[in-house]
């Protein structure tokens, strides 16, 4: 993560997840809270997919066109 251009935002995506699982009785960010997220790439995929689910199937069948345009086979930015 440390070189990945824009880590601050994932970092401060990751740590918001991270808040809402917290262990709120004990007042405590466990690292069974950040496991129970999936990391920062488990919680960035789980909310795009949230997002997604919301969607009206038209719009989502558009935006899975749309996001498919923005990377390439190798993984790289298009």
């Amino acid at each position: 993560l440390q070189a990945t251009q824009g880590a601050l935002p994932l970092l401060q995506f990751c740590a918001t997840k991270l808040w809402e699982s917290r262990d709120a009785a004990r007042k405590l960010l466990t690292v069974a809270s950040y496991e129970s997220i999936g990391g920062i790439a488990g919680a960035l995929a789980s909310h795009a997919d949230n997002v997604l689910n919301e969607l009206a199937p038209q719009t989502r069948t558009l935006a899975r066109a749309l996001f498919l345009r923005l990377v390439t086979p190798e993984r790289t930015r298009a």
